[in-house]
């Protein structure tokens, strides 16, 4: 599979509390932090291929964040672009100050993935971290 089918297979298994295939009850839950320090915390998940994701992300900061999952290739192309995922299916969320959002994700890629915020200099400043996806046992 080529990085476009890839990156098209990544963003056909998000869902953003609308269109869900798992339900709340089926889903772990991760909290994930943002700060204007610009980090994430945890800046490092594993999950197991397939597992369905609750993400509870907290603005812990007194600027706007985001949070956008993809490949490392889907990423650096969102960079590129200027494109951050907005739209239907994207793996995007945008936290304001002191609020807190949550979305559903499930892992249908294995490897390694990237959590970033692409907001114009936080990426940069070292505002990302890793989802390693396992493989079942």
């Amino acid at each position: 599979m080529n990085a476009m089918g890839a990156a098209a297979a990544l963003l056909a298994t998000l869902a953003i509390l609308h269109g869900q295939t798992a339900t709340a009850g089926q889903a772990r839950t991760v909290d994930i932090g943002m700060y204007d320090s610009m980090r994430f915390a945890p800046g490092e998940l594993s999950v197991e291929h397939g597992e369905t994701i609750r993400f509870i992300v907290r603005n812990q900061g007194k600027v706007q964040h985001e949070i956008v999952i993809g490949t490392r290739d889907d990423i650096a192309n969102r960079r590129q672009s200027g494109h951050h995922g907005h739209g239907a299916g994207s793996a995007m969320l945008h936290v304001a100050p002191g609020a807190s959002e949550q979305f559903l994700w499930q892992a249908e890629l294995s490897g390694e993935l990237e959590y970033a915020c692409l907001l114009p200099g936080h990426y940069e400043a070292g505002m990302r971290g890793t989802i390693l996806v396992l493989p079942n046992p």
